[in-house]
């Protein structure tokens, strides 16, 4: 659907990135984790496959950070944070298992405790998207 409408100079135009990122336009499905939609195809050796269903992801609809001039200053530290705890976390605690041929079939060493769907689903938004009132405490059991 292509709309083209002529907006005075002086317009305000914005977006919202939960509000694209909860868009079945661009994300079919978008309430639901899957992961393998950011896979190319044919997928990486060892990783699944996307659902037959599931279109590649297009990345340039992805903005946890912003984008264009209001773009968050803090992105490249967030980022290099998140790649060190990560890394640090499943260096420390995840254990692949493989099947005799060598092939990745599940990890151990972490699990879910007390948390389920209702604790990173979005219901309000002040500018930062947010769980449920009383939610949202994502907690691990680490082995």
């Amino acid at each position: 659907m292509n709309v083209l409408t002529n907006f005075d100079q002086q317009t305000a135009v914005s977006m919202h990135g939960p509000l694209i990122h909860h868009s079945s336009r661009v994300y079919p499905e978008p309430w639901s984790f899957i992961p393998e939609r950011w896979l190319s195809s044919p997928p990486p050796a060892g990783l699944p496959s996307r659902p037959p269903n599931i279109p590649q992801a297009n990345p340039k609809y992805l903005m946890p950070f912003s984008r264009g001039t209001r773009n968050c200053l803090g992105q490249p530290l967030a980022y290099a944070e998140i790649y060190m705890t990560l890394a640090n976390v499943l260096r420390t605690f995840a254990r692949l298992e493989r099947d005799d041929n060598g092939k990745v079939v599940g990890a151990k060493g972490m699990t879910l405790y007390e948390t389920d769907r209702r604790d990173v689903d979005m219901k309000s938004d002040m500018g930062f998207p947010a769980p449920e009132k009383e939610r949202g405490n994502t907690r691990l059991i680490l082995e």
